[in-house]
Parts: structure tokens; sequence; C-alpha cells
């Protein structure tokens, strides 16, 4: 009697304990898709080298770029597509960030026109800005206003951005989007196979609960990480991912163990500290297996394949 009362307490403070960490870590999980980098980072490599140069050496306004494709305009040959041409110009190199824009009012040179007839411009970025996404943003307002006010004269106006900042910032905004949706689609499907199987509320609902427990303290622990070791957004998926399922599939071994107990003729105290001892025991050394082959990722000197360890390991 006193294993079982000693096993129970030690249970319900392993619960608590565990409790107090994810309501620790909710806060910093919520915010992590807005502290991860988007853009996969080679310490060391040519191409941050060159930057760097470009940078510090030549104090080069482009050293980080952004393209703008501006169509539905005259074209910049004439001199009504000139005068509209500058008034983007101007708009842009006004905005706080901006280093410069190079365009066709530059360079009379046929690279910075489309087929269409359409104006390519180099907008040069704040270098210490650290990703640029929030100057990505405040472009788009710069150039959605521009559009507000041409498009009762120029119906078909538009404009598009790409580029490293760019990019970063779509692969952000899907990354979480798209995390989301899955979760969201997942975890019905997966409720409603637990209930076919065990034919129980409870123990349907006890391994989807440890997965979204897991999920949150992962995403919490990768948010307090990435401060000191900044990791990729795509960890948010693959610890989305593998924490749920291994979470899923952990809970199902404690879960079936807890009812062949019963089965056996068990107490449902003494069964659950059956199922805490042996199955608890198989999972914290299936776990470490699974985590130690994970951590060789952190070997790999790329953010993306160092992010996957991290999320993994986990």
């Amino acid at each position: 009697m006193s294993r079982l009362i000693t096993s129970a307490r030690w249970q319900f403070s392993t619960l608590a304990i565990w409790l107090l960490i994810a309501l620790a870590a909710l806060p910093m999980a919520l915010k992590v898709n807005e502290e991860l980098e988007a853009q996969a980072r080679l310490k060391d490599s040519e191409s941050a080298r060159v930057e760097t140069t470009l940078k510090e050496r030549f104090e080069s306004p482009f050293a980080r770029i952004a393209l703008l494709r501006v169509a539905g305009l005259p074209s910049p040959r004439s001199p009504e597509g000139r005068d509209l041409l500058k008034h983007v110009t101007d708009a842009l190199e006004s905005t706080l960030g901006v280093k410069g824009v190079i365009s066709y009012l530059t360079r009379e040179d046929t690279l910075f026109l489309g087929e269409d007839e359409s104006s390519i411009l180099i907008v040069g970025l704040d270098p210490n800005q650290a990703s640029g996404e929030a100057l990505m943003a405040q472009l788009h307002r710069i150039t959605g206003g521009l559009r507000t006010e041409l498009a009762p004269r120029y119906p078909g106006i538009g404009f598009g951005w790409t580029g490293e900042a760019e990019v970063n910032a779509d692969m952000r905004r899907l990354s979480a989007h798209e995390t989301r949706a899955a979760e969201l689609r997942v975890l019905p499907i997966t409720l409603v196979l637990l209930l076919v199987a065990f034919r129980s509320l409870v123990s349907a609902l006890l391994p989807v609960l440890c997965g979204a427990l897991t999920i949150l303290i992962s995403l919490g622990f990768i948010a307090t990480v990435n401060r000191v070791w900044p990791a990729s957004v795509v960890v948010v998926s693959i610890a989305s991912m593998v924490g749920l399922g291994l979470s899923i599939d952990y809970a199902l071994l404690i879960v079936s163990r807890y009812r062949d107990a019963l089965r056996s003729g068990l107490e449902r105290p003494a069964a659950l500290a059956e199922a805490s001892e042996h199955g608890g025991r198989t999972v914290l050394v299936s776990g470490s297996a699974v985590a130690i082959g994970f951590a060789v990722m952190l070997l790999v000197p790329v953010s993306e394949v160092r992010s996957i360890g991290v999320g993994d390991s986990w």
C-alpha cells in the first residue's frame, strides 16, 4: 500500500512539474515564429564573406537588395513614364532603411526593362537590419499607397517584390500558417482513430494531450535556445511533426500497458504504477535513442540542418 501511495504522489508531482513547465513555455512558444530565422545560414561561407566585405570595406548601399517590378505604367522610355518612375523611386528612397534605388532612370539599360516595358528596380536595404522583414513590410505599405494613388489613372498597375528579405517573410508566414493548418487537420483525425482503437474517450484524449503538451514545451525550448543559437523557422514544422508522432506513440504504449495490467487483475492504482514503471522505462530508452540519432545533425554547419537536430533531439 505504501508503495502505491508513494507512486501516486510521484505521478502527481511529475504531472504538476510538467504543467508548470508548459505554462512557462507558453509565452515563448506563441512568439517562436517571429523570432526564428527564415533563411538558411552557412557561417564563413563565400557568400557570407562577400556580403560582409561589401558592407564593411566598400560600404556599398547594395550589399543587401530587394527587387521591385512595376507593371501597368507607361514605358520609362516616354516622358510620362519617366515622371511616374521618378515618383515611385522618390517614394522608395524616402523610406527609412532604404540606402538607394537603381532603375532605368539611373542608367538607360534594357536590363531594367521587362518585355512588356515594365520597370525593374534594385532597392538597396540597410544591411544592419537582421532580416529586413520589417523594412519589407514598410515597403509593401509604400507600394500599396502608390497603387491606391495611381490606380484610377492606370488600372493595370501592379507592384511585385522579390529578393532574400521578401522570400524570408513569405517563408515565415507560410510556415506558421501551414503548421497550424496541418495540426488542426491531424489532431481530429488522430482522435477519431484513437476512439476506434480504445473505445474510451479518456484513453483516446490522453495521447493527443501528451502530443499537444510536447509541442508546446518544445517550441518554448526552441525559442529559448534561439537567443544564443539562432535556428531556422523550419524547426517549427519539424518539432510539431516529430513531437506529435512520438508523443502519441509513447502515450499509446503507456495506455496499452495500463489496460493490460487491468486485464491481468490488478486494481487501477496498481495498474497505473505498473504502466509507469515498465512503460516509462521503455519510453526513456527509446526516446534517448531517437534524440541521440538526431543530435548528430547538430554537427552540420548549416542553420536549417542544425535546427532539425535541435527540434528532433528535444
